[in-house]
C-alpha cells in the first residue's frame, strides 16, 4: 500500500549571504493524523537545497506546539533532507516546525485522537 504524502510547498527563496545562490526549505508529512497512544509516529520530512541542489550537513532545529519529537536537532543528509517523528499520548492538533539557517517553516496541523481502549 502506498503511502500519500501532504507535501506543504511552503518555499523560501532566500539570498544566500555568501554568494547570492537561491536557497529553499521544503517540509512534507507523511499523514495528517495518528492516535494518541506514544506509538503511532508522523513523520516529517525537511529538505534543504541551494541552487536546485541539496545542501548536505546543514544543523535543523525542530520544534512542536505540542507531543514529543523523536529528536530536537539533527543535520541534513547527502541529498539536504532531515527528519523527525511526533507521537503523542494526548489528544490534540499540534503543529511542527524546521529550523534551518535560520529559515523556519511549519507544518499543517496534525491531530492525534485518543485512543480507543477495549
Amino acid at each position: 500500500m502506498e503511502k500519500a504524502f501532504h507535501e506543504q510547498q511552503i518555499h523560501c527563496g532566500c539570498a544566500d549571504q555568501a554568494g547570492g545562490r537561491i536557497g529553499g526549505v521544503t517540509l512534507s508529512v507523511d499523514k495528517t493524523s495518528a492516535t494518541a497512544d506514544s506509538i503511532d509516529a508522523v513523520t516529517f520530512s525537511l529538505k534543504y537545497t541551494r541552487n536546485s541542489a541539496g545542501v548536505p550537513g546543514a544543523a535543523v532545529v525542530w520544534s512542536s506546539t505540542g507531543g514529543t519529537l523523536s529528536t530536537e536537532g539533527s543535520q541534513t543528509g547527502s541529498a539536504g533532507g532531515a527528519t523527525v517523528k511526533l507521537t503523542s499520548d494526548t489528544a490534540g492538533t499540534f503543529t511542527v516546525t524546521g529550523t534551518v539557517d535560520g529559515v523556519a517553516q511549519t507544518s499543517e496541523e496534525i491531530t492525534f485522537t485518543a485512543a480507543v481502549e477495549d
